[in-house]
């Protein structure tokens, strides 16, 4: 029997019946049986349990892989048939097509239908008949499906203008570390795609923020990234590997920081970093260093024997982030790792991202624009589960921001007196009704004159539009006054020669400083 209980309930009554006899179950009798004529024994037993025990493993290596459950991606039935599986696959490329396919030459011999003949045995083709209203008409034809070309190209450009308005060009000359291809996932039940169509790649030696709000299909792309969820179509490729087939190869050179912390409570910071440096085959003389380095760039050597449970929540974010890193991860995946981190530890995860960025593909996803601006080569933001834009924070900013902000500051007014105050001194006893009401408005209005402002906005206003007439004033607070000036569309030269005239003319304006600034990526 292939029951593994079949066969311990047979051993265990073989051993009463020895008992039974008096004999007991000894090393000379185990493989005999206590009955005559009877072929079983003890030791046929152990035999059926020890197959059984190597059939179980072989069948929960087998159904493992086809069937990993709620996470992991399965692979075919056939697949202990495959030889990719068993050798190392090497890294692959997508395949791009260089070339589009050839298209059918339009051109046509119209000679061809005619007959040739030769005249006096010289080798001169005889015009047709029909011959020169057959080439009209064929021109006239070839006119008619070329301009139609022209306008079918026409819309495809427009439309793809439109399209890639957003989309600023892949940078030349980087290491693609990983690029997504169409990929698509449909969760059971759901009522649309999680993730619709994506195609994205990131390149070594960036930083590429991954935006969009809760329900936009980032950390969806980043599970199945990982290997979590199996794409309902469409793939992606991770160090030129395809994450349908070597999910196992891949693993070895990734870090990942979920969105929260999946910590083992007993074990020290040390012993967490060491753990994940030798889970990537890291000897242990490369983890230790790798465990003193990546204390001192976190600032927590004081906690090196600390455990994970007594650590504050900023500390076991780093300490998330830290894991991700190490063991020679070239693909570093993070998932919102300065969510629920105090101002100081979101700082120092900002240093690490910054120094251990190169040589390696970080994909990061965050809420904070501020950090996105901070630290990104290039920001893509995706919606419902589709692309809507990626570029440089820069090329974003040129896309989607109004403009530049100058601020204005203006001075104000030194005023003692008003025009109509007389000359008398203060302790004077006069009674006309110019010294009696400025007596009587004196402590009131002293407190106003001194708040006024200085600087006609006017002038401010018409300075500024001589060197950029399409700035505009948008605000105009206190003292402050904001024009908005445009980021493109301006004359060469034009914001050098108004600052520097601003400068020439600060006084005289009634201005006492001014500054610029540029749209943020959250505005």
């Amino acid at each position: 029997s292939l029951l593994s209980p079949v066969a311990f309930g047979f051993g265990t009554e073989y051993l009463s019946r020895y008992e039974e006899q008096g004999l007991g179950l000894q090393w000379d009798n185990i493989g005999t049986s206590p009955l005559e004529g009877d072929a079983y024994s003890f030791f046929t037993s152990i035999g059926m349990m020890m197959f059984d025990a190597v059939l179980y493993g072989f069948l929960a290596w087998y159904l493992d892989n086809v069937f990993p459950g709620q996470y992991g991606i399965g692979r075919p039935f056939y697949f202990p048939f495959q030889p990719s599986y068993w050798q190392r696959s090497e890294p692959t490329l997508s395949n791009i097509p260089d070339s589009d396919p050839e298209k059918p030459d339009v051109d046509k011999d119209v000679d061809s239908m005619c007959s040739p003949r030769r005249c006096n045995g010289v080798g001169v083709r005889k015009p047709c008949k029909h011959q020169d209203k057959r080439e009209r008409m064929e021109r006239e034809r070839e006119e008619v499906l070329k301009r139609q070309e022209e306008e079918q190209n026409k819309e495809e450009e427009e439309e793809d203008l439109t399209g890639q308005l957003f989309f600023e060009p892949e940078p030349a000359g980087l290491t693609v570390g990983v690029e997504i291809q169409d990929l698509v996932k449909v969760f059971p039940g759901g009522s649309r795609p999680a993730v619709d169509h994506l195609s994205i790649a990131f390149y070594e030696g960036q930083i590429t923020s991954f935006l969009g709000h809760n329900g936009a299909g980032k950390t969806t792309t980043m599970s199945i990234l990982t290997g979590l969820f199996p794409p309902t179509s469409g793939t992606a490729f991770i160090n030129g590997r395809d994450i349908r087939t070597d999910m196992d190869s891949i693993r070895t050179s990734m870090g990942m920081c979920p969105q929260y912390n999946i910590l083992f409570k007993h074990l020290t910071v040390e012993e967490h970093i060491l753990f994940y440096c030798m889970l990537k085959g890291t000897s242990q003389a490369e983890a230790q260093q790798a465990v003193t380095v990546m204390l001192e760039d976190l600032g927590l050597p004081h906690k090196r024997d600390e455990e994970a449970q007594n650590l504050s929540g900023g500390m076991q974010r780093k300490l998330s982030v830290a894991m991700a890193f190490v063991g020679g991860s070239k693909i570093v995946i993070l998932d919102e790792p300065t969510s629920g981190v105090d101002p100081y530890s979101r700082r120092s995860i900002w240093d690490l991202l910054l120094k251990y960025r190169t040589g390696r593909t970080v994909i990061l996803s965050t809420h904070h624009m501020d950090e996105a601006d901070l630290l990104s080569d290039r920001v893509a933001i995706i919606s419902k589960g589709q692309l809507h834009c990626c570029g440089s924070p820069l090329f974003l900013k040129n896309c989607f921001g109004v403009g530049f902000y100058l601020t204005l500051v203006r001075r104000m007014k030194d005023v003692r007196k008003k025009e109509n105050e007389c000359d008398c001194a203060s302790e004077c006893s006069c009674t006309c009704s110019t010294c009696t009401k400025v007596k009587e408005e004196s402590q009131g209005q002293s407190q106003q004159l001194e708040r006024a402002l200085d600087g006609d906005v006017d002038n401010i206003t018409t300075l500024i539009h001589h060197h950029v007439p399409e700035a505009k004033l948008i605000e105009a607070i206190g003292q402050e006054l904001t024009f908005l000036l445009p980021n493109k569309g301006f004359k060469h030269r034009a914001y050098a020669s108004l600052f520097r005239e601003l400068e020439e003319t600060l006084g005289d304006m009634g201005l006492s400083s001014f500054g610029i600034s540029d749209t943020s990526l959250e505005e």
